[in-house]
């Protein structure tokens, strides 16, 4: 309205300017109005007069209204704030700390903001929190316990135990969760135990209470035992001597076997002849070299290997009534997997089981056994441009020097082996003692089909003279027979400045080399090795016959007289209520009579 008013004032000022008469018009300094007109100044003009005109009446002007256009105003639009348009909102999450910790979450912190765009501007975020980012603080670890890790620790059932009693243990574990250890698993409450037993000076005295012995106690912490202490004396019993000493039965003869006949408990094996049985291991409660059959879950660490064959679980490969066993296998590329001591380990060569003895004996006894899955016979044929051979048992002079390839290796020096051959898969025997005697070309497979576990025994005397020295080969209790029967003394090994002897004995020492899309591996357990072939075992049969392959089971000496033996029960994979026999084979060889035993396994 007010525009308006403006316009109509200017129409009207503009409307009277334009009606003021001519007379009030005025000329210049050197001009002169005449007739309504300005005309120069002329001196010599004279001015008529001039008749009075009659007057002329003047018509009144009536201003013509010019109408008046009232501009539109310019409405401008509202500014944006970026992509948000006026009166638009946008919102965030933001938080009232930027750390919580462990075990909450930041949503419990959060807050939803928002603010709107004015006209290009954007008001203040609603709310108050100020953070914009939130974690969540790591766990707390317990010591050097990383959160959701376990300690490990190894308790056992008594703290005390006589001898032929084992230390019975398990191991716990408990979870650290943002630095609180749970409970301990398990129920066993000793950090230790102690296995006492009684030794004497003398197996054989011949006078009544010469008999001298001696406490010894051995401690086991932390699953690992120690050793005997004291040590003087090693014998565990000790007789009355009532027949000439030089006087033993020719045979061994079992009168009475007493105790019960279930795996891991203690037999008591009486009779006559039996020679004697030195305590090649003081750092375990039996007498043996060597014995594992990996049914705690976790290898003897007095067996060892530069990576070790696997640990396996899969019930449907196992020995029967076996719980664990190992597996070895040589990959294309190397793999994670934890082998029969517990270790993880990443490599190509997954095998590798040793023993190593303090010096160089010349008579051993030792076994294993193995199965070959089905598929095997394919899998040692299937990369023919390498060495296509196995050795899966065996025993090795471990020297210092070498000499065309002869000591200071691991290799088999007497060993069992199989590779392919142009018509089948042999069973080979061994011996790198000047020349190489294989001993048969009959299959494998016709001793220990595919997929089926099979015992394996070699013996060696090398006591005897030359050219009688001995090397048995036994699968099943049958012996092989073979081209070479005798080792003969190995003159690149005396070159090498090593005597005749082994000190090194094998269980699945080489593989050849497979696939990483089909496996072809080698299974093994019950390794057990000693420097005597005097040993306890039991049988199916009631006849002792090397000419035929029959299920036998060594079991494990505790201790061993001429007339009384104690021995660990080893099931094996003897099966419940099945007829069993009970022989005593003596250091030189001999083999006592049969006697049945109630098998209450």
């Amino acid at each position: 309205m007010r525009y308006f008013l403006i316009i109509i004032l200017s129409s009207l000022i503009l409307l009277l300017t334009s009606c003021v008469p001519e007379a009030r018009k005025k000329c210049k300094e050197n001009q002169i109005l005449i007739n309504g007109s300005c005309v120069l100044k002329e001196q010599h003009i004279v001015e008529e007069p001039t008749p009075t005109p009659n007057p002329t009446p003047v018509p009144t002007i009536i201003p013509t209204l010019v109408p008046t256009i009232i501009p539109i105003p310019t409405i401008q639009p509202k500014l944006s704030c970026g992509t948000v348009p006026h009166n638009g909102t946008e919102s965030r999450i933001a938080y009232s700390a930027a750390t919580v910790t462990y075990g909450q979450s930041c949503s419990s912190i959060q807050q939803t903001q928002a603010r709107t765009c004015n006209n290009g501007v954007w008001s203040a975020w609603s709310g108050s929190y100020t953070h914009l980012s939130c974690s969540v603080q790591a766990a707390l670890a317990c010591g050097t316990i990383a959160s959701g890790a376990f300690e490990l620790r190894t308790m056992y059932q008594a703290a005390n135990v006589v001898d032929g009693k084992n230390c019975v243990s398990e191991i716990q574990n408990r979870k650290c969760t943002n630095g609180q250890l749970e409970t301990w698993s398990g129920t066993y409450t000793q950090p230790k135990c102690v296995i006492s037993r009684t030794r004497y000076e003398s197996d054989i005295v011949q006078v009544v209470g010469a008999c001298k012995s001696e406490q010894q106690l051995m401690t086991c912490e932390n699953a690992i035992c120690g050793v005997w202490t004291p040590s003087n004396y090693t014998f565990a019993t000790c007789l009355l001597q009532t027949t000439p000493p030089n006087i033993l039965s020719e045979s061994p003869s079992i009168s009475t076997v007493s105790g019960s006949i279930n795996s891991g408990e203690i037999l008591t094996i009486t009779g006559i002849g039996f020679g004697l049985h030195a305590d090649h291991n003081l750092k375990k409660d039996y007498l043996v070299a060597g014995w594992e059959n990996f049914e705690t879950g976790l290898a003897d660490p007095i067996f060892n290997g530069n990576y070790g064959p696997e640990l396996v679980t899969n019930t449907n490969v196992q020995k029967a009534n076996s719980k664990y066993a190992a597996k070895g296998y040589n990959w294309e590329t190397a793999r994670p997997y934890t082998n029969v001591w517990g270790q993880s380990k990443n490599a190509k060569t997954m095998y590798g089981f040793y023993l190593s003895l303090p010096t160089l004996q010349k008579k051993i006894f030792m076994s294993g056994w193995f199965m070959f899955p089905e598929g095997f016979d394919t899998g040692i044929s299937y990369h023919t441009e390498v060495i296509d051979q196995t050795k899966f048992m065996g025993m090795t002079p471990l020297g210092t020097k070498v000499v065309d390839g002869v000591g200071g290796y691991p290799g088999g020096k007497t060993y069992f082996a199989t590779r392919r051959g142009a018509t089948t898969i042999p069973i080979m025997t061994n011996t790198e003692d000047g020349h190489l005697g294989e001993g048969t070309t009959t299959p494998l497979f016709n001793y220990a089909p595919m997929g089926t576990w099979h015992r394996y025994d070699i013996y060696v005397d090398l006591n005897q003279p030359e050219g009688k020295k001995i090397h048995n080969w036994y699968v099943d209790g049958l012996k092989l027979s073979r081209i070479y029967q005798n080792y003969n003394i190995d003159a690149k090994l005396i070159q090498a400045g090593i005597s005749d002897g082994f000190n090194y004995l094998s269980w699945l020492m080489f593989q050849f080399q497979g696939s990483d899309n089909q496996v072809w591996p080698q299974y093994m357990d019950d390794a057990f090795a000693n420097l005597t072939q005097a040993r306890i075992e039991i049988s199916e049969s009631p006849v002792w016959d090397e000419n035929k392959q029959t299920h036998k089971e060594i079991q494990i000496p505790l201790s061993w007289a001429d007339t009384k033996i104690m021995v660990k029960i080893n099931k094996g994979a003897f099966s419940s209520n099945q007829d069993l026999y009970l022989y005593v084979i003596t250091d030189d060889g001999k083999i006592s009579a049969a006697k049945k035993i109630q098998n209450a396994f």
